[in-house]
């Protein structure tokens, strides 16, 4: 498209070749306003509020650094939280009801229990890089915590080492934080189920100030008026 003098729609310079990014006429752009990272960010037109149609191009050496991080970072979590329950499930001399008890609870805590405490502080808290940072470093502290404390309860033998891991790892690791963030969770949904409880249970009714008989009706003393009768449905 050769127009004279077409400026571009952010900037206002008149550069020798410009983009057209809507069907408007005015939706011109020249390059170092396309490739700014704002631009890129645009939903919309900004003259007519038509919707962009976009082109999408895949980096597949930043995908797969990403995916292979993410998986190796979730394989060495879930190592880390399963090596010392499982480690002491085999070298413990306890009864075969009593290891399998405390091995079901740990991997329930450590596969549904996770699952469920991490969508509670993703519905809780927002979540952008400086909450991921900060959400990664208390992982972090955390598989140390469960490291040193395993070696600390394997080692000692004069400690019951499945009482001791599931009242200082299932209780304060998994356990606290799961009862914290849900009561949390509780009260800032509160008025919400308080709202969905009353909308279930009452009928709400435009209070009648008077009432008006078209017909001639004897009033009987104390004898009610008829109200319009509504049903609440389950």
């Amino acid at each position: 498209m050769e127009i004279d003098n077409v400026p571009c729609f952010l900037c206002h310079d008149t550069p020798d070749v410009l983009y057209k990014l809507c069907e408007c006429l005015e939706s011109n752009i020249c390059a170092e306003c396309y490739n700014i990272d704002n631009t890129q960010q645009m939903a919309r037109c900004a003259i007519c509020r038509r919707d962009f149609t976009y082109n999408y191009k895949r980096n597949y050496l930043i995908l797969t650094k990403d995916v292979l991080c993410i998986v190796l970072l979730f394989i060495a979590i879930i190592s880390i939280e399963l090596f010392p329950p499982l480690h002491i499930y085999y070298k413990s001399n306890e009864s075969q009801t009593i290891n399998s008890i405390f091995i079901s609870i740990c991997l329930f805590f450590i596969t549904i229990g996770n699952i469920i405490l991490v969508d509670l502080v993703k519905k809780i808290i927002l979540i952008d890089d400086n909450t991921i940072k900060i959400i990664t470093m208390l992982y972090m502290l955390k598989e140390g915590f469960l490291l040193i404390l395993f070696f600390i309860i394997n080692y000692n033998d004069r400690i019951n080492a499945i009482i001791y891991y599931i009242v200082f790892v299932i209780g304060i690791v998994y356990v606290m934080p799961l009862l914290f963030f849900s009561i949390i969770f509780m009260f800032n949904n509160f008025d919400e189920l308080k709202k969905y409880i009353n909308n279930k249970s009452q009928l709400r009714k435009i209070a009648i100030n008077s009432y008006i008989f078209n017909t001639y009706r004897e009033q009987i003393e104390n004898e009610p008026v008829p109200e319009p009768v509504q049903k609440i449905y389950l």
